[in-house]
């Protein structure tokens, strides 16, 4: 088996692992507690800056993360990343976990000719897995286009986003087989972006509150603030695995393990919020990860 397989597969499953976490924790802030959706994201990217700052400057100087932070690329990809964190977050806001793994997965149809536009090469077994992944998922697409569960607005945000994001990988992300310390401040220079774009994002919407109203969301409850906290811990590991599963790692077979969080996220939701998936949404999940083992081969 490739080494660079299990590396890509081992880093964009605990990636989409995480995230999927992060997804069940966004139902359960966004769908039920009904927390802002610009002042949560928010305060996660502050928290997550906090604590990843803290992280880096153990590994390195502050010369060095002041440098990873001033890199356009950084900043052009934080965000992509912080789009679509909004867009998932709106997505949840509406609609159950397993309603979102096929905004999630719509996007894997079209990653491989984002590849192939951004990079001029195309890698035709990696595209293969990427479209075998969108047709597991057709049979959700075909339930879901007749129940009529899925957000359609939040469905295509998402799909444009992630496509852009696995187009766009090829340039933004770290390619130069840095060091773990590398890779943290990296991480740390993504997450201060994140932090930048949401504040910017944030304002106009914020002042649309009154101080009253901003201090009764219930974001500042103290199980809600909980989550929060656990969500801004899972980001920085997420956003670690994800810059060294597309920044070492083959995209083609990543980013559609890494778009798959909504499946993952299947099994969580369904023991934690009690959303129980239905049986084309189980079968998705198997077929996706039948063909993740079949692709390690």
């Amino acid at each position: 088996m490739d080494t660079l397989v299990v590396l890509t597969l081992t880093y964009a499953t605990l990636s989409a692992s995480f995230r999927g976490i992060i997804s069940v924790l966004d139902r359960k802030l966004f769908g039920h507690k009904k927390t802002s959706i610009a002042l949560t994201n928010l305060v996660n990217n502050l928290l997550a800056f906090l604590l990843c700052t803290l992280l880096a400057l153990f590994f390195t100087d502050t010369d060095h993360l002041l440098a990873q932070a001033l890199q356009w690329k950084i900043m052009v990809f934080a965000l992509l990343l912080q789009g679509g964190a909004l867009a998932f977050s709106w997505a949840f806001r509406h609609m159950r976990v397993h309603h979102v793994i096929i905004a999630s997965k719509s996007a894997d149809l079209l990653i491989p000719f984002a590849l192939l536009l951004a990079t001029q090469s195309w890698e035709t077994e990696n595209s293969l897995f990427s479209f075998a992944t969108f047709v597991a998922c057709l049979p959700i697409l075909y339930h879901h286009r007749r129940s009529g569960h899925l957000h359609w607005p939040a469905t295509s945000l998402i799909a444009l986003i992630l496509t852009l994001q696995g187009g766009l990988s090829p340039f933004l992300v770290q390619q130069d087989g840095a060091s773990l310390a590398g890779w943290i401040s990296y991480t740390t220079g993504l997450i201060f972006w994140r932090l930048i774009w949401m504040t910017l994002f944030s304002l106009p919407k914020l002042r649309l509150l009154h101080g009253d109203q901003a201090k009764a969301d219930p974001l500042w409850h103290p199980s809600a603030l909980g989550l929060t906290t656990l969500r801004s811990i899972l980001t920085i590991g997420a956003q670690v695995f994800l810059v060294l599963s597309v920044g070492i790692g083959i995209k083609a077979l990543a980013w559609p393990i890494l778009n798959a969080t909504g499946l993952i996220s299947v099994v969580i939701s369904s023991w934690l919020l009690k959303e129980k998936p239905g049986r084309v949404e189980i079968l998705a999940l198997l077929a996706i990860f039948a063909l993740s083992l079949l692709r390690a081969l």
